[in-house]
């Protein structure tokens, strides 16, 4: 990958600081949502993969926010993933997170295996998003929720978005993200076969939220 591009990616994910504490609670709070309306209690926490190279910071952020959750962060990039490393040593919840090498087109974990998976950029900055698609869902354990887009969480403060939005919308325009109309995001989620287990929430972002059936 060009160093450019590496460095940008670096200031993204150094840049979107103020906005990782709302964005570990919207996704903490839709696996809550999904775990309700399987049946259960509500409770978040179990086994969390975030997909790179926008990571880390969420899964930080996730930890202090509930100590219950064990987060693996996996990405193909080896420049990405020694950022990611030297940032985590350390940090007091660095025992809460696993950073590993794998292909977002193929994770390489088995099927059922995370309760909450999450990929900021997803849909903006990759080719082939229904393969992206297909491998959250097949790597959700039943009940569990994927979490794909872009986007500042739903309560992040519209003065704070504002105050970053100018620096942000540079970076991106650098890193050639993608302008996705709402029909083509359909035709994503389409193409991976999951029109009755996703569904498009558009509050200070826009994300594809995937579930999984339980067993009958």
């Amino acid at each position: 990958m060009d160093a450019s591009l590496i460095e940008n990616m670096k200031h993204i994910n150094e840049k979107f600081g103020p906005f990782y504490p709302y964005l570990a609670k919207q996704m903490h709070e839709t696996l809550q949502r999904a775990r309700r309306g399987c049946g259960g209690d509500g409770r978040a926490g179990g086994a969390a993969l975030e997909i790179g190279p926008y990571a880390l910071g969420i899964s930080l952020a996730l930890a202090e926010l509930c100590s219950d959750y064990a987060i693996t962060i996996v990405d193909d990039e080896p420049a990405m993933l020694e950022q990611f490393r030297r940032d985590l040593a350390g940090h007091p919840r660095a025992r809460q997170i696993t950073i590993t090498e794998g292909d977002k087109y193929n994770l390489p974990f088995p099927a059922n295996s995370f309760d909450l998976i999450f990929f900021r950029g997803a849909l903006f900055f990759w080719e082939r998003q229904g393969r992206i698609l297909a491998e959250i869902h097949r790597t959700l354990k039943p009940g569990g929720v994927g979490i794909a887009g872009g986007g500042f969480g739903n309560d992040a403060p519209n003065d704070l978005i504002e105050e970053h939005l100018p620096v942000l919308r540079d970076l991106n325009r650098r890193l050639y993200k993608k302008i996705l109309a709402i029909e083509e995001v359909r035709d994503i989620i389409a193409q991976a076969g999951l029109q009755e287990r996703a569904r498009l929430t558009r509050k200070h972002g826009l994300w594809i939220e995937i579930t999984k059936e339980t067993a009958p």
